[in-house]
């Protein structure tokens, strides 16, 4: 039941976001689309009342402007003119309205597209705190972030577009419903039964559609990697010598590729189902009104012109269903990128209680045989913290919530009181006096930083730092001067949590342990190490913390990380190796 209603919720927020956001442009296309099938509803109405004139030889009077004229269906020319050209007419227009109505769903997708690639991008730059979902980006947060700008955008596009174009076979399967209720008002009930049956059918190959479009995304870029490795196997095979073919033959049969195709032929295969199921239940229904009726008119001796209407409604009503069920299997298709693109967005625009979380200590633990110890993290604390990310806006909640087995709005709240200082800092957007909360300081020296890099700021910016930095400047300044400055913003903010990239601190050796320890406010300092070990320690770290893929893995202090200092880095090597490996591999799903 928690399946079906996230899958409710889904739909809710699918609608809202898209039909909501374009209110006149959607109605007019469904507008358009009801439009066209009233015509064609108008054209069926004209034939059937000839042909029922025809058929009986009765005089068809027409009264107009008080003029009687009188004619016969079967030997007028005249009249088979006129209807013929009114059913013409109302085709002509029918095609029409159902032409803007698909041209209008391209046009709405086009512009749903375009929003919801620049939605990514303008959260991305607002600057409001997030954390990307661990279950999401465990392919790589770029790659993660990546496919939601471009191919779950265009797929949100797609969606609405199969949305809008349920309205033509919904409207058609309403007018259709409608007029057999009103001839066969029972045996309609009796139909709605075998259509009851019907709809478990499309539930189950709906929801199956989705779990192959989940399994196709979880393998292909399992497939691209083994077929990358192949590629390299053979770069440097010797001319003229033949390569086994082993491994290629259990790739296609046993391995990844198989699943993906299973994955991708079970996709495709979904729509074709649905319609096949549809199609079942339609012979039912039509086979059930013909026994029915057909003995209704075996009894009464008459009633053939009224089962001829009744199946032709129904035949369009069954058609109507069917591309309803189909629009809604092709959507369903695309649920798990679609939800995945919604839970960014709503990570983002989730509410963040205020009342502030803040405990006065952090309990990092590791349920796990020889993980380290249980430990406190509180206010002033230096934890050495091993990962595999950069410190960044996309990977420190993901690192925070890893190391506190923390999530939702607790850990939202946190990232409203943290900063990160890295060596690709991005400039300031006010003066430097306003970051560390001293607007009475006019010169390098009077904010307390060391002698020597006072003076190589004093010579590379001598305005001071009471005037904001221009993006130029800051792009000519030296490394370890960006560092510098983004350091010192971020130890006298304020904040609760500052990660810190250990290379930069290593450039600035002292003068980067001496701006740690003047840190305001005491905050939780967390220094990011990749890769080189040999620093863990000599920055008066209290804690050192292992985090992999996501979630703390082990945890205590420097004679725990010495005992186990070998195999982290065995293990964080052969991890390296394999990300080189899936650089080189293009996921184009």
């Amino acid at each position: 039941m928690d399946s079906v209603r996230r899958y409710f919720l889904f739909l809710r927020w699918i609608v809202s976001d898209s039909f909501l956001r374009y209110k006149l442009f959607s109605a007019v296309v469904l507008g358009a689309g009801a439009l066209g099938v009233a015509f064609q509803l108008q054209a069926f109405a004209i034939a059937v009342f000839y042909a029922r004139h025809f058929a009986s030889g009765e005089l068809l009077t027409i009264q107009w402007f008080g003029l009687d004229y009188t004619v016969d269906a079967r030997t007028s020319t005249e009249l088979l003119l006129v209807m013929g050209g009114g059913m013409l007419f109302s085709l002509l227009l029918s095609a029409c309205a159902i032409y803007w109505s698909r041209w209008g769903e391209v046009r709405m997708m086009r512009r749903y597209n375009e929003y919801c690639t620049r939605r990514v991008f303008g959260l991305l730059a607002s600057g409001a705190p997030f954390f990307l979902d661990p279950s999401d980006c465990d392919s790589g947060e770029q790659r993660y972030l990546l496919r939601l700008a471009g191919s779950d955008a265009r797929l949100c596009g797609r969606v609405f577009r199969m949305l809008l174009g349920v309205s033509i076979p919904f409207f058609s399967l309403c007018i259709a419903f409608a007029g057999l209720v009103y001839i066969e008002p029972f045996l309609t009930m009796s139909v709605l039964l075998i259509l009851a049956f019907g709809l478990l059918i499309q539930v189950r190959i709906n929801f199956r559609a989705a779990d192959y479009s989940l399994q196709y995304e979880r393998y292909a870029p399992k497939t691209s990697k083994h077929f990358a490795l192949l590629i390299n196997k053979y770069r440097d095979l010797p001319i003229g010598q033949a390569a086994d073919m082993r491994k290629v033959d259990a790739l296609v049969e046993h391995g990844p590729f198989k699943k993906e195709l299973d994955a991708y032929e079970g996709r495709i295969r979904s729509v074709d189902e649905s319609r096949f199921a549809s199609g079942l239940v339609m012979a039912l229904v039509l086979a059930l009104v013909v026994w029915v009726m057909g003995r209704g008119i075996i009894l009464e001796g008459g009633g053939w012109g009224r089962l001829l209407v009744y199946l032709v409604a129904a035949r369009v009503a069954m058609t109507g269903l069917q591309g309803v069920l189909g629009r809604l299997t092709g959507v369903n298709r695309f649920y798990p990128q679609v939800s995945r693109y919604a839970r960014f967005v709503q990570g983002f625009n989730g509410n963040v209680s205020d009342d502030d979380f803040s405990p006065s200590s952090y309990p990092l633990a590791v349920p796990a045989a020889n993980s380290g110890e249980t430990v406190e993290l509180k206010p002033g604390c230096r934890v050495g913290c091993i990962c595999e990310e950069l410190p960044s806006r996309y990977s420190v909640g993901n690192i925070l919530g890893g190391m506190l087995n923390l999530w939702g709005e607790q850990l939202t709240s946190e990232i409203r009181s943290m900063q990160f200082v890295t060596r690709k800092a991005s400039c300031p957007d006010r003066p430097v006096v306003d970051c560390i909360n001293q607007p009475e300081a006019s010169t390098w020296d009077a904010i307390g930083l060391p002698a020597q890099l006072a003076e190589r700021l004093d010579n590379a910016l001598p305005n001071g730092p009471a005037k904001i930095i221009s993006p130029g400047s800051w792009s000519r300044l030296d490394a370890n001067l960006r560092f510098t400055l983004a350091l010192l913003c971020g130890v006298r903010s304020g904040c609760r949590w500052l990660f810190v990239e250990e290379r930069g601190l290593r450039s600035l050796q002292a003068d980067g342990v001496a701006l740690l320890n003047g840190s305001m406010g005491n905050p939780i300092v967390i220094i990011t190490h990749r890769g080189r070990l040999r620093t863990v320690g000599e920055y008066g770290e209290d804690v050192i913390a292992l985090v992999e893929g996501g979630r703390l893995t082990g945890v205590g202090g420097m004679e725990w990380f010495a005992a186990i200092r070998e195999q982290i880095e065995n293990r964080l090597r052969s991890r390296r190796d394999e990300s080189a490996q899936d650089e080189d591999v293009e996921d184009d799903i």
